[in-house]
Formats: structure tokens, C-alpha cells, sequence
């Protein structure tokens, strides 16, 4: 296929239609997640840089979406609005200048929930052979750490704490341990403890304040990554990161001039700045 719109012409999208409300919608009827409303109504017309096709899945987002949109603690967008910034989708719609991808590939796209994707080709990734979309679409959740892991120098042998391992927080952890870290995570939840990658330390709070060499380190952690969204937490994240200037977001002044850092990846805060 090289044209638009679909067999049909209808493209539906999953709206959230007030706090704790979705409900199912035609796409161009609905804002998205993107800003505006879903163009691919609106222009039927595939442009030739451009590529569409099928929705396999897309990610629901804990912070974003549950947190932020489905059950929001303040203000919100206009309601409804179609979510979404993570899809794969099967490309069946080619644009005439598109080169490097072929109709029938698997692509990952920061498309919204709706069945049917149409995005710039750059704006689209092939997926591996063998990768499993739903596998593959946890990559949007894995730049949130990893935006914040990319801002510390050096981390193999470095101690990185990980405060809470929801989806975040576990993939921050992992990605922390693969990279040459040794990592120590807390949660209260125990079914989140039990799921967390073998190779990273796992406490059901956080360590006390000063040496702890029990948790492999006696002099506070290089770095640590707040992943729960809580303020408490954030303050026992806060007491647990060594002293130095190691991370993106700082804690006030702590005395005699030492700057405890603290990087935070919380729903409120999904990129370290």
C-alpha cells in the first residue's frame, strides 16, 4: 500500500474522558497526547517522507497517564484527550521517498493510543528481528532513567541508589547494574523487591544516614535516582547520596558548603534537568 486513509477510513483512539473515565473515540475527533488534534484525518494524503500503518500495542505510562491524566492530583489538560507516547506499530502505508523501511516491518514510533500510527519515517526506529513488541515499546519508559544515568561520569564501580522500583525505578536499576554500577534499591512493596534484577542490592527502605558498609559503601552513594514520585522518599534519597557534585538536580546546601545531588526520576519529574 502507498496510500491513506485505510480500508474503512476510520482511526479509533482511547480517550480519557474525565479523571478516572476513558472511553472509546474516533481519533480526528479527539485531541492527542502530541498537541493538536491526530492529524491523519485531518490530511488523507501520505506525505513522501511519511509512514503508517496497524497498531500492535502501546505503553501505558504509570506517571503521564495514570498518574497525571486518569487520576490527576491538579490541574489537567481540557478533557478528553487521546494519551499515549510510546506504540509499535506494523508499517503497510509507504511514502514515496521513504528508504530503509519496507511495508510488513515492525516499527516503534512515540505514537498515542489509537489503531492506527502515521508518523515521519525519521521519526520511527526498526525493530531487531526477534525483538517482541511488547518488549520493544518499554523503550520510552527506559529513557527516563537512562536520561538521567547519561549525566554521571563514570559508572562502573560507581554506588547508585534507586528509590522506588515501579516500572521507572526497576528499569533504572537494571540499566544502572548493566552498566557497571553496584546498585542497591529499596521499595515497601514486597512483590516489586522480589521482581527486581539479580544483580542489585535490595532493601525494604532506605539506608540510614552515615556509614553504611553493610550496603557496599561507607561514604553514601554516588548517585542516587528517586524513581517513587514521593516526597518522603525523596528526602531519605536526599540524606542517602554522598556529598560531591555528581548528578542534574540539587538539594540545598548542606553545611560547611557541601552540595548533597540527587537525581530524580519520579512521574513528577521524568527528566533530570
Amino acid at each position: 500500500m502507498t496510500g491513506w486513509p485505510p480500508e474503512g477510513g476510520r482511526v479509533v483512539g482511547i480517550a480519557v474522558a474525565a479523571p478516572g473515565e476513558v472511553e472509546l473515540v474516533d481519533a480526528d475527533a479527539v485531541p492527542s497526547a502530541r498537541g493538536g488534534r491526530v492529524r491523519v484525518e485531518q490530511d488523507p494524503a501520505l506525505g513522501a517522507d511519511e509512514v503508517a500503518g496497524a497498531t500492535v500495542c502501546t505503553l501505558i505510562s504509570p506517571g503521564t497517564e495514570l498518574a497525571g491524566a486518569y487520576r490527576p492530583v491538579g490541574p489537567h489538560a481540557p478533557y478528553p484527550w487521546i494519551p499515549g507516547y510510546a506504540a509499535v506499530f506494523r508499517v503497510d502505508a509507504l511514502g514515496s521517498q521513504v528508504e530503509g523501511i519496507a511495508v510488513g516491518d515492525l516499527v516503534f514510533s512515540q505514537g498515542s493510543h489509537r489503531s492506527r500510527q502515521r508518523e515521519a519515517a525519521s521519526a520511527v526506529w526498526r525493530l531487531p528481528d526477534g525483538l517482541d513488541p511488547f518488549t520493544a515499546v518499554f523503550a520510552r519508559l527506559m529513557a527516563v532513567p537512562l536520561a538521567a544515568l547519561s549525566t554521571a561520569e563514570g559508572l562502573v564501580g560507581a554506588e547508585v541508589g534507586v528509590s522506588g522500583l515501579g516500572p521507572i525505578g526497576h528499569l533504572a536499576a537494571a540499566i544502572a547494574a548493566h552498566s557497571g554500577a553496584r546498585v542497591t534499591a529499596w521499595d515497601p512493596r514486597e512483590d516489586r523487591r522480589t521482581q527486581a534484577p539479580a544483580s542489585v542490592t535490595v532493601l525494604e527502605g532506605p539506608p540510614e544516614p552515615g556509614p553504611r558498609a553493610q550496603y557496599g559503601t561507607t561514604h553514601g552513594f554516588d548517585l542516587v535516582l528517586e524513581c517513587s514520585g514521593h516526597d518522603g522518599a525523596a528526602l531519605a534519597a536526599v540524606r542517602a547520596v554522598r556529598s560531591g557534585e555528581r548528578s542534574c538536580w540539587s538539594a540545598p546546601p548542606g553545611p560547611a558548603g557541601l552540595r548533597p545531588r540527587l537525581t530524580t526520576c519520579s512521574p513528577r519529574c521524568s527528566t533530570a534537568t
